[in-house]
């Protein structure tokens, strides 16, 4: 059984905690994010934890870190708190609520997030994603994909998205529901199916997005 050992600091007006979820053997990881309005930060760590993480925000006590492990993976969950006061919806670095999280390089993960008005920055270069699962609100998302066969599945309200695929690795975006403008830059279009040259059914990135009236927009990274 792991420990979380977190470092906790705060004031009046703001709260702060940092701390990581210690290595274990096992092969892969579930990590659950479920977030209200704020802003999510997640890329690469080390090879010294299975993450690591810093919360910051300007309420006490209004998320939760849960851990199991079974055989050889293990589940960790961050939940908080939905809260919509003191929100300015024209800054969205203005809600209370900030989580950066860094992952293992070697480890292999499955990602579920679901948040809401947020603004997300999701940096998985490097990192072994082999899924990612995403409900969200209206939001402002970039996704940084690696050469790795990621599947993606994406429920949104009316956002905006980024999208960034590496250079020289197949990917397919499936687009369904009211989106109501897409600008994927490289990618060959056939009916709602956006797929790059030289395309490789075996491995490659797919990602299955069912969007309202939302923006589509990325491509390959040069």
């Amino acid at each position: 059984m792991s420990i979380i050992l977190p470092t906790i600091s705060y004031d009046i007006e703001h709260h702060n905690e940092q701390g990581e979820i210690e290595l274990e053997n096992v092969d892969k990881v579930d990590l659950e994010i479920n977030f209200g309005g704020g802003t999510i930060e997640l890329e690469k760590g080390n090879n010294h934890s299975l993450l690591s993480y810093e919360l910051n925000s300007t309420r006490t006590n209004d998320h939760q870190i849960t851990q199991e492990t079974q055989n050889n993976k293990t589940k960790i969950k961050f939940s908080k708190e939905s809260t919509y006061h003191n929100i300015n919806l024209f800054n969205l670095n203005s809600f209370e609520s900030n989580w950066k999280l860094k992952l293992n390089l070697e480890k292999q993960y499955n990602l579920d997030l679901n948040y809401g008005a947020a603004e997300v920055n999701l940096d998985l270069r490097n990192l072994k994603i082999n899924n990612l699962d995403i409900e969200s609100g209206a939001t402002s998302t970039k996704v940084f994909f690696e050469k790795y066969p990621t599947s993606s599945t994406i429920n949104t309200g009316a956002s905006n998205y980024e999208l960034s695929f590496p250079s020289n690795y197949s990917a397919k975006i499936i687009i369904e529901g009211g989106v109501i403008d897409v600008n994927l830059e490289d990618f060959k279009k056939s009916g709602k199916v956006y797929i790059t040259e030289k395309f490789n059914e075996e491995e490659h990135i797919e990602v299955i997005i069912g969007a309202g009236a939302s923006s589509i927009s990325g491509g390959i990274r040069k």
